[in-house]
């Protein structure tokens, strides 16, 4: 009994909880006695990882840990100010990042303080899709970090224990959904594709299999539900790939970005496309039974393919990741897209 409890920071999951347990742990770098002392060690080899490049963090030194510092542009969730040195945290447990907030701290806090600043992301969301917009002189720690910082307290601290237990937990569960979204069951495969991390995972793997060069992209819709993006770095118009959720179940669209809006020329544009993507079908001798396409603004689809019709999630990756291969083989225009033709693209965002 017990092994299903849930820790107390899965019951507080508000940021200021978990900015409260990591501003907690690195004023431990001074305790000399009682249970904390035992994660001193720890708390000041985070310190000093965190430190801005070119200071040092003395043992003896007494730095002061401060949550919800206020500043011109808002509030700090966690600022550690030494005799040399601060590092600013901005903590995040399911908000995205927002690379104008983190800008616009960094450019106060800079104005602020006479000494060097390290600017710290700790982020438990899913921001995969987001790190490479995170302003320049941010650091951005996830979840292995986290659990690699934590991870010799063990036995250590009843608090940090827990932090710990909770850390490992959302570990399995990512694993878990990141299995779930290949399921043959329908059920269990609907339910992990509910989550952004199911639709990462999937999509992860789609870009690998078919060799997409480009970037991912995640947001919700209007419903709260999530839906996952592919952005194909080609030419001559951008090619995009979604994973999202209709009333028959998750689909997997190949759509192009709408530049014209819908005139002659842009209908039959699509039209071309569409039809050099079953001709690919045909050469591949790809047996997939495409979804219906419906009029107004969804006809920016050039194909769509509903799981639950084509075999489930994994068969759909492997089917149109070579349907999609079999496309770039017989549209030269578009083999930017693919690093199958090993053409170096950038993330041009």
């Amino acid at each position: 009994m017990g092994t299903d409890l849930k820790t107390l920071f899965q019951h507080a999951p508000s940021e200021m909880s978990h900015s409260g347990f990591w501003a907690w742990f690195f004023e431990c770098h001074k305790a000399v006695t009682g249970p904390r002392a035992r994660l001193r060690a720890a708390a000041r080899r985070v310190i000093t990882c965190l430190a801005p490049s070119g200071t040092t963090f003395h043992a003896d030194e007494n730095c002061s840990v401060e949550t919800e510092v206020p500043v011109d542009s808002g509030r700090l969730d966690i600022e550690i100010r030494c005799d040399a040195f601060s590092i600013v945290i901005e903590n995040k447990v399911a908000a995205q990042i927002s690379d104008k907030q983190l800008a616009r701290y960094q450019e106060t806090v800079r104005a602020a303080r006479p000494n060097p600043v390290s600017f710290v992301i700790m982020s438990l969301a899913l921001d995969e899709d987001t790190r490479s917009t995170v302003p320049e002189g941010w650091r951005y720690v996830g979840l292995d970090k986290m659990l690699s910082w934590l991870a010799p307290t063990g036995g250590k601290h009843a608090i940090t224990d827990e932090y710990l237990q909770y850390l490992r937990a959302k570990k399995q569960e990512r694993k878990r959904l990141e299995d779930d979204a290949f399921s043959s069951c329908k059920a269990t495969y609907e339910h992990a594709l509910g989550e952004d991390w199911g639709q990462w995972a999937w999509m992860k793997r789609f870009e690998g299999t078919a060799g997409l060069v480009g970037w991912p992209l995640k947001g919700r819709n209007r419903d709260g539900s999530p839906w996952t993006q592919y952005w194909i770095n080609g030419q001559p118009d951008h090619l995009f790939f979604r994973l999202d959720r209709a009333r028959a179940g998750f689909y997997l669209a190949l759509l192009q970005h709408d530049k014209s809006g819908a005139t002659q020329a842009r209908r039959e544009a699509l039209a071309n496309l569409r039809g050099r993507w079953l001709e690919a079908a045909d050469a591949a001798g790809i047996d997939l039974k495409m979804s219906k396409l419906t009029r107004g603004k969804m006809n920016l689809k050039i194909a769509q393919y509903d799981f639950a019709e084509n075999g489930g999630p994994a068969s759909v990756v492997e089917k149109v990741s070579r349907l999609f291969r079999a496309f770039i083989d017989q549209t030269p225009e578009y083999s930017m897209a693919s690093n199958m033709k090993n053409v170096p693209v950038g993330d041009t965002r």
